[in-house]
């Protein structure tokens, strides 16, 4: 058996995205992920069939299935870890006794993420998911407090021999257990979800691959928040064009200078907005409506097909080897983020997406990346920034976050000396080595 954790664990269910939290409505994309993630999970025991079965009847009518104060139903996620002593569980504050590290999913999650960022508050250790990406190993259904009934979605975490060091105000009662003592401890939720966790340790070594990841003091940074549009993908080139063969059409020329004053921020009053630019020149036949969706028309077709950036996937493998969380804050709507990402099959490499429509701000407002970095459980000081634009840079600087510029030729001319290094494209430099610049680490 190989020493590889990805071949230990064998294949990953798909990635599950979070809903947005207070937001009515969360996208049948979403809805569809989750469902389809409880489907796969084959039940052994009773227990997991009866569990599977009221998921899914509950998802059925769930409009806000990660928000606790939607209503006494919701998802939660938790975390089976795996370690060279067995594995970690708690005594929960509330309910007083031991269980695996977990609880609530935070607006803008993906459970995986929050199954994470639950396990190292909870307990303080060096978790990672596998090499392989997240793993669904088991799901139960259960009462919780407050006379709640939780949905918790159970994922396979890998652990270093290190002890454990709980995060201020969580339980101090936290230990690694041989799986018999564990098993001598566990309520009925738990026992089939250890079962399945003892199977994966018979599987062979459970190290991830190449040796053991990172540690947080080991690393410059904690996580990578992109920007969307210029930086995993170039979208901005294909709008100015789009508006450009509009304003053509009508014997104006759009100058790039001039229509880069709104890349990465909203219309006001005083940004440019190409419409009413028009207007100053011409009288449209068209209405603003009929003009913008047409131009969203020819914008899709000059986009559809294109790849990720330079480099941006060797950054994401870069990241999920060393353990760096990643995230998306942007200023466009989620919708757009979400549909591009699908797209170029990068959807399921980010767990949290900070869009428009998650904050209510636009850059250079700083609020998508403090969503974000909320969002992942990190500091914005233990986060780099991605971004090509002024106005994503002044964001994530506002935020707190260190920020590497890879300007493309739509934002190449502008001041972007705020920035901590100046990259040509993410293929220049690795992500930890870039890291290493940004925050002047030796690590």
């Amino acid at each position: 058996m190989s020493a590889e954790l990805s071949d230990l664990v064998g294949s990953s269910t798909p990635e599950v995205e979070a809903a947005t939290g207070p937001a009515p409505d969360w996208s049948s994309s979403e809805a569809s992920r989750l469902r389809a993630q409880v489907e796969a999970f084959v039940p052994r025991t009773e227990r997991e069939a009866s569990s599977r079965q009221r998921f899914l009847e509950e998802l059925a009518h769930l409009e806000r299935p990660f928000d606790r104060s939607a209503g006494p139903v919701h998802v939660t996620a938790s975390a089976l870890v795996l370690g060279p002593r067995g594995t970690v569980l708690h005594v929960h504050r509330r309910l007083g006794r031991w269980l695996q590290p977990g609880g609530h999913v935070s607006p803008g999650e993906a459970p995986a993420q929050a199954a994470l960022r639950e396990a190292v508050e909870e307990t303080g250790l060096p978790l990672s998911h596998p090499a392989g990406g997240p793993r669904l190993l088991h799901l139960d259904v259960h009462p919780g407090p407050d006379d709640h009934l939780h949905l918790d979605l159970r994922y396979l975490l890998v652990s270093q021999d290190a002890e454990p060091r709980p995060g201020e105000g969580e339980s101090t009662r936290v230990a690694w257990f041989g799986f018999e003592e564990a098993f001598a401890v566990a309520g009925p939720g738990l026992v089939d979800g250890l079962s399945r966790l003892r199977e994966v340790q018979a599987e062979g070594p459970w190290a991830p691959v190449g040796g053991a990841p990172a540690t947080s003091a080991d690393r410059p940074v904690d996580a990578v928040v992109f920007d969307f549009d210029g930086v995993l993908l170039d979208t901005e080139e294909p709008e100015y064009l789009a508006w450009r063969a509009i304003w053509a059409e009508h014997g104006v020329e759009l100058d790039l200078v001039s229509w880069s004053a709104c890349i990465g921020t909203a219309q006001g009053p005083t940004t440019f907005d190409p419409y009413a630019e028009l207007c100053r020149h011409v009288r449209p036949a068209e209405s603003q409506d009929d003009m913008v969706a047409r131009r969203r028309r020819l914008a899709a077709e000059l986009v559809a097909g294109r790849p990720p950036m330079a480099g941006v996937l060797e950054w994401l493998d870069e990241a999920q080897r060393e353990g760096v969380a990643v995230a998306v804050a942007s200023s466009s709507p989620r919708s757009w983020v979400e549909g591009h990402l699908e797209r170029i099959g990068l959807r399921d490499r980010f767990g949290i997406l900070a869009c428009y429509d998650d904050c209510g701000a636009k850059k250079p407002d700083p609020a998508s990346y403090l969503l974000a970095c909320r969002a992942l459980g990190v500091a914005p000081e233990r986060a780099l920034a991605v971004e090509d634009s002024r106005n994503g840079l002044l964001a994530a600087k506002a935020a707190g976050l260190g920020c590497v510029v890879v300007p493309n030729k739509m934002t190449a001319h502008m001041d972007l000396s705020e920035a901590d290094l100046r990259l040509s494209s993410l293929g220049e430099l690795g992500l930890l080595a870039t890291a290493r610049l940004v925050t002047g680490s030796s690590s």
